[in-house]
């Protein structure tokens, strides 16, 4: 298990500043965490989906991480952060 202060020192030591979790369904635009002084925020990027832009801190990018049970999935992610 991956703790939040663990996923905001990787995105500060990597100048991480997005993370997509999918693509919007109307238009296809990036939908995830965006990362910008040291705060994580959910990002919809284009405005058309249903949920508006808003914090959700760091707890929620580490649940994210830390739900998944695919392995390949876990990789990739891992690759990603750099853990």
């Amino acid at each position: 298990m991956k703790t939040a202060e663990q996923f905001k020192n990787q995105a500060e030591l990597k100048g991480i500043t997005f993370w997509e979790s999918h693509k919007c369904g109307l238009c296809g635009a990036p939908v995830g965490t965006e990362i910008k002084n040291g705060e994580a925020s959910y990002n919809s990027s284009c405005g058309c989906g249903q949920s508006p832009n808003h914090s959700h801190g760091w707890d929620n990018v580490a649940d994210r991480y830390n739900m998944q049970s695919n392995e390949d999935v876990i990789t990739k992610m891992d690759e990603f952060w750099g853990f």
